[in-house]
């Protein structure tokens, strides 16, 4: 998609599994117990019992739930490892809670809930910087093992080693266990991502492009023809044979089980030559596709979105919503296609112009601490993360007596333990010359940061910090570096 002044967007490294990494937990399904885990609070290994026990692999869990010491009050489990700065982690577990002694309430930040994090600290282990995400509340599902969204975060300057943890987070005396199985804790090496497409724009005609049917590089023609930008675009329409028939374009590129990719185009119809009709299955329509193949050339999966169609505007260019899609097991290479389906004799023309497919960048929150530590009240979204076409929404945990008002800056850029001035209490962890927004609520409500719906905001990555605004201080939070994704 074109990148304009309201939407500048940053190329970065693709979040997503690496093939064939190691676990570097031992005893990740505890069937050895405890062995390898280093616990406190209530966390125990557990023998199958159903159906209150039920483990996901093998015959043993840990079971963990709240110290009931009338206090926030935390237990859990973890294991250490080396690290260095810049390196990447992952971190995914399974999850799940009995209907006989279930999560309670609304989880985070007043009821009981679960995370999964990965923890970075110096080499005076102070905890410098983490990642995590919530897998287990109230509002989880019981006696369903829950297969969770990894969490990835990486280990700024200063970090000598990093945790894996499980942790069960009690604010008050409020019951239910969680049961956890099966964790893995990998390295992670970020394959770099970027429009995969050669010619995106149709700038060099239809190189790179293989098509079929009525399919043709335009020069700007006005009114006709107005590229989207530079001076060509991609124009189709039917084949007019009597038949259901389909002209297209498309480009081919290996593809293994487990990856992901979106596709985004933009899209436009002439008033002098519009399409007609209500679209699909009886009037013209047009698609962009992915579609996954297995070695033998065999399409065995796909996702696709409408982008144009007699109910469209014309005269336009429209900004369509990005489509996803994850490749099933026995993928061996993935298409990007725009189709122009034409089921009888409906006229009209379509065009397309600076067309988008890129592996997906995963959405990630990465908490990081000020030195000497501000407050850690700033808490991850709490029903989304920093989520394409989602509000994420984060909250302060309430931390500050008689707080009138509780702030979220966002900014492009970080900064590094800058003492706030008099009455600001704590350090400055974002870059104040660069603030995209300001978000002001009342204490202890939730903050609500629309994530714009276009695959061009995949992969930006900026910096959160909170402050709670009491009748004479400024208390100002942890940060969270965010980065936006799917």
């Amino acid at each position: 998609m074109k990148i304009t002044a309201s939407t500048v967007f940053l190329s970065v490294a693709l979040l997503a599994p690496t093939a064939a990494a190691q676990n570097l937990l031992s005893n990740a399904d505890f069937e050895a117990g405890m062995t390898g885990w280093t616990s406190f609070g209530n966390a125990s290994a557990v023998t199958a019992a159903a159906p209150e026990i039920v483990p996901l692999s093998g015959s043993q869990v840990c079971k963990m739930y709240g110290n009931f010491s009338g206090g926030f009050n935390v237990s859990g489990i973890f294991q250490s490892f080396p690290a260095t700065p810049g390196e990447s982690f992952r971190i995914d577990a399974w999850s799940r809670h009995w209907d006989g002694d279930p999560m309670l309430g609304a989880g985070a930040p007043g009821d009981n809930w679960v995370v999964m994090k990965i923890a970075f600290f110096d080499a005076g282990a102070s905890e410098i910087a983490g990642a995590e995400g919530t897998i287990l509340d109230g509002n989880s599902p019981t006696n369903t093992w829950i297969d969770n969204a990894p969490v990835i975060g990486t280990a700024p300057a200063g970090t000598a080693s990093v945790q894996a943890l499980i942790l069960f987070l009690q604010p008050g005396n409020a019951g239910g266990a969680a049961q956890v199985d099966d964790i893995s804790f990998e390295p992670y090496t970020p394959p770099v991502t970027g429009n995969m497409l050669a010619n995106h724009d149709f700038e060099a005609g239809l190189a790179s492009w293989s098509t079929f049917g009525n399919v043709f590089a335009e020069s700007t023609n006005p009114p006709e023809i107005a590229p989207l930008s530079g001076s060509q675009l991609c124009k189709m329409f039917g084949q007019f044979n009597g038949g259901f028939n389909v002209s297209g374009i498309f480009q081919s590129f290996p593809a293994a089980p487990g990856e992901s990719f979106v596709i985004d185009a933009w899209s436009r119809q002439w008033s002098g030559d519009p399409l007609t009709g209500a679209g699909a299955p009886g009037d013209n329509w047009v698609v962009m596709k992915i579609a996954f193949f297995d070695a033998s050339a065999n399409e065995i999966a796909g996702a696709e979105g409408t982008i144009l169609d007699g109910n469209s505007v014309t005269d336009t260019w429209i900004d369509n919503a990005p489509v996803i899609g994850t490749a099933p097991a026995g993928t061996a290479s993935v298409q990007a296609l725009i189709l122009f389906l034409q089921p009888a004799f409906g006229g009209g023309a379509a065009q397309i112009d600076d067309v988008l497919f890129e592996r997906t960048v995963m959405a990630s929150e990465t908490v990081r601490a000020a030195s000497p530590a501000n407050p850690g009240t700033l808490l991850p979204g709490q029903t989304s993360g920093p989520v394409i076409g989602q509000t994420w929404d984060p909250v302060i945990q309430q931390f500050l007596a008689g707080s009138a008002l509780d702030v979220l800056v966002v900014t492009f850029a970080s900064n590094n333990n800058t003492p706030g001035p008099a009455p600001v209490v704590g350090n400055i962890l974002v870059d104040l010359n660069t603030v995209l927004l300001n978000q002001v609520v009342a204490p202890g409500l939730p903050f609500a940061v629309a994530i714009p719906n276009t695959a061009t905001a995949a992969g930006l990555p900026l910096s959160t910090q909170g402050a709670s605004f009491g009748t004479t201080t400024v208390e100002l939070t942890n940060a969270i570096d965010i980065v936006i994704g799917y």
